[in-house]
């Protein structure tokens, strides 16, 4: 039997990957459809520091996308798992 999980959680990433590469040309937007409103959220911006708070998180995400006007990113994924409902 498949793991659904599994393949749910490949699109997820597929998909995180793209909001990735729109983040790094100036564009934030496919991170709001990807991001959590509900704590916790961690994000490491491009200027240095952190934020905590969801909506601090998102904020963030908007300003400094502006940081970039085109670049390139992809993920190297080394190894990944799911099942009932938990994701690595």
């Amino acid at each position: 039997m498949p793991n659904d999980d599994l393949e749910d959680f490949k699109q997820f990433m597929k998909q995180r990957e793209e909001a990735a590469k729109a983040y790094v040309s100036g564009d934030p937007a496919p991170l709001d459809t990807l991001s959590t409103t509900i704590a916790p959220s961690t994000f490491f911006g491009p200027r240095g520091g952190f934020k905590r708070d969801p909506g601090d998180v998102n904020t963030t995400y908007k300003s400094d996308a502006k940081s970039f006007t085109t670049g390139d990113t992809h993920f190297e994924i080394l190894h990944m798992g799911a099942s009932d409902g938990l994701a690595y």
